[in-house]
């Protein structure tokens, strides 16, 4: 996502003026991760399901992308193997919050 955002840039001529651009570009694509990691780090269970659902609609905003250029495309089927659609569901499968576990009755 990342580079095809920075392809979608128009040229710029100082690293000012793309600091400038990347910033609200680049936070929908880099926010999802960024919430999954810190939910799992500090164990904040709404953070870490914010964060992997984000990944998970980026993912089918891939998997959409990916099936409208084969669809387009009629030479291009290795397309559905280069293209890292499949990289944010393994990543929204991995920072799920899991149940937690039942706690135990003091005896």
């Amino acid at each position: 996502m990342l580079q095809l955002v920075l392809m979608a840039l128009p040229d710029v001529r100082s690293l000012d003026d793309m600091g400038a651009l990347l910033t609200p570009y680049l936070l929908p694509v880099v926010a999802p991760a960024l919430l999954a990691i810190l939910g799992t780090w500090t164990k904040t269970r709404p953070l870490q399901y914010l964060g992997s659902l984000g990944l998970g609609i980026q993912g089918l905003v891939w998997f959409g992308g990916v099936f409208m250029l084969t669809r387009m495309a009629s030479k291009v089927p290795w397309l559905w193997v280069a293209a890292p659609w499949y990289l944010h569901f393994i990543a929204c499968y991995l920072v799920w919050p899991r149940p937690l576990p039942p706690p135990e009755a003091d005896s």
